[in-house]
């Protein structure tokens, strides 16, 4: 009995091609659903452990981008309840100023230390209630030097690995409260107990202005303006007003007109406060000869 094996080489050679093409064709459309090149190992072994490197980092950076947003807004917070501190103090100071005066009576001075201890409790009411994400910020919790964990400050993770000082690092907010700021069992009944407390205020409003990046704000949010020597580095805003005098100096010159400097009034809004009235030193205030006062955002300035 003869053995027959009936086969077809078309069909195979066919159907190969068949699966050929369903398997690129799935390929394509799994590529296009996911928009990646490689969605499995075989794919592109070597590319794919680039790939999952790659990916790892970026989702990384997304994240370290998201904490450098909450410290901003934590930050944010802080600066806001300071801003408010601070003019507290300043009244305060503008009372135990006006308490210093000998002519002021008994009676006068109780009616301004009522004001002056109300101001106070205030502060440290401020101080103890604000907070970020359950953080209590400047009620001393994470002052340099305070107890626990809290004294190591608050951790600032900004970074995608674990290297100090560049992917994170602490920072320490002090002690705003009355007792931090040295106003503990202070008041203006006397000419001599006001005078301490306006220069304990001054303490006070230059540790609020190093904690704002040297900033104090005024009670209309007016920047307290800088002072430069004469050669000193001056602001832009100045810079670029010398500039145009001179150019219509010259030009003047030229015409055989009359050659004049154009002066910039100043012009600040109603509230703003300087350094000296506030009792902060300034870069050069105490230092000979003529300077400037730079433009800022609160107002210009002149020579």
């Amino acid at each position: 009995m003869s053995l027959r094996i009936n086969q077809n080489p078309l069909s195979i050679g066919v159907h190969r091609q068949l699966m050929t093409t369903q398997h690129a064709l799935d390929q394509a459309v799994t590529r296009l659903s996911s928009g990646l090149r490689i969605n499995y190992a075989w794919d592109d072994p070597a590319g794919l452990a680039v790939s999952e490197r790659m990916r790892a980092q970026i989702s990384s950076m997304t994240e370290a981008e998201r904490n450098a947003n909450y410290a901003i807004n934590m930050l944010a917070t802080a600066e806001g309840a300071l801003s408010t501190i601070d003019d507290q103090l300043i009244r305060m100071r503008s009372l135990s100023v006006e308490a210093s005066n000998g002519a002021m009576s008994s009676l006068d001075r109780s009616y301004l230390d009522t004001e002056f201890q109300q101001l106070k409790s205030e502060i440290t009411r401020i101080a103890e209630v604000t907070n970020y994400n359950g953080l209590y910020l400047i009620d001393g919790t994470y002052a340099a030097g305070a107890g626990g964990a809290g004294g190591q400050g608050i951790k600032l993770h900004i970074g995608t690995y674990n290297v100090a000082n560049q992917d994170f690092y602490y920072i320490n907010l002090a002690d705003m409260t009355s007792s931090g700021l040295g106003l503990t069992g202070v008041n203006l009944l006397d000419t001599a107990a006001a005078s301490t407390v306006a220069a304990t205020i001054a303490t006070g409003l230059r540790g609020i202005a190093a904690i704002c990046g040297g900033r104090a704000v005024g009670s209309h949010g007016c920047s307290i303006h800088i002072r430069h020597k004469k050669g000193g580095p001056a602001c832009a805003a100045h810079q670029r007003t010398t500039g145009d005098d001179r150019k219509a100096r010259s030009q003047s010159a030229k015409k055989g007109k009359p050659a004049f400097a154009r002066r910039r009034p100043l012009s600040l809004p109603s509230g703003s406060i300087n350094r000296r009235s506030a009792g902060i030193p300034t870069a050069e205030a105490d230092s000979p000869g003529p300077a400037w006062r730079c433009r800022t955002a609160s107002g210009s300035g002149h020579a």
